[in-house]
């Protein structure tokens, strides 16, 4: 399978292949911020968790008392 600069240089426009490439990075950015965001948001709760897990064995009721 060619990769994505052979096809533009070869298949395409060169304003298409420009407008596919600058799509392809929007998409992936797009792609990585969205998955970064529900990743440190998981972390987050999931920290929140372990932090009241610690606290009830060391006998409190929340880790904020």
């Amino acid at each position: 399978m060619p990769d994505l600069m052979t096809i533009v240089s070869h298949g395409f426009g060169t304003l298409f292949g420009l407008f596919l490439v600058a799509f392809l990075l929007y998409w992936l950015v797009y792609e990585l911020v969205q998955k970064k965001y529900l990743r440190a948001a998981n972390y987050a709760i999931n920290m929140n968790k372990e932090i009241d897990m610690i606290a009830h064995s060391c006998g409190l009721r929340h880790a904020g008392s």
